[in-house]
Order: C-alpha cells, then structure tokens, then sequence
C-alpha cells in the first residue's frame, strides 16, 4: 500500500512540475504576437509576464495572425527575450497584461489594478 501512495504521490508531482513548462517556440511566438512592434524591454516584460503565468491559455499573441508575418530579427529579438526572462522578472510578479484597447476590461470586468507600464503594455494583478 505504502508502494502505491509513493508511485501516485510521485506520478502527480511529475505531472505537476511538468505543467508550466512552455515550449521555447510557442512562447517565443506569443511574445512576438504581443509585443512585435516594440522594443526589447516591452518583449522581455511580456516574456517575465508568461513565465510567471506558467501557461499561454489566454494569451492572444500565440495565434495573432502578425506572427507568421514577422521578420525573422522580430523573432529573434524575442528568442533572446525569452531566454532573458529565465530566473527574473521585471514585472512586479504579474501574470497579467494588456495594451490599452484592453484596459477597461482588466478594469471594470476583472477588477484588477495595475501595476506597472511599460511601452504600450500594462501588467495588472488581481
């Protein structure tokens, strides 16, 4: 009995530590599909934005049509984000951003508040 709680409680750790992991590629296009027309330092907050996240469920850049469109220094600059952002943050621990089309949403319907600017972006908290 004890054999098989070991298994089970190892088999859910396993699963667990291996749910936040994001593909370099994906991750790499979700930042080109936010922040494509910014700079390195809005790609390297969005990219801090989803590694805090753990996830890209949400996250519109991953299908935004402008990623298969991108130069090929877009993507670039946003690979070297994205390995940037491993072990910091810049964001004050948020998991959450917008542009400005969006701020009335994590507003008024989310009741978030936000945390800090930076380029066209706005990182919010619950």
């Amino acid at each position: 009995m004890k054999r098989l709680c070991l298994g089970v409680f190892c088999g859910f750790v396993a699963c667990a530590s291996g749910a936040g992991t994001i593909p370099d590629n994906q991750a790499v296009s979700a930042i080109v599909g936010e922040s494509s027309n910014q700079n390195f330092s809005v790609m390297l907050a969005v990219a801090c934005a989803i590694r805090n996240r753990g996830t890209l469920q949400g996250v519109y850049g991953l299908h935004n049509p402008v990623v298969k469109h991108s130069p090929h220094k877009v993507r670039e600059r946003a690979a070297r984000a994205w390995l940037a952002s491993a072990g910091r943050d810049v964001t004050g621990c948020c998991k959450f951003f917008g542009c400005p089309a969006d701020k009335d949403y994590f507003l008024h319907v989310l009741h978030f508040h936000p945390v800090k600017a930076i380029g066209l972006i706005t990182f919010y908290k619950p």
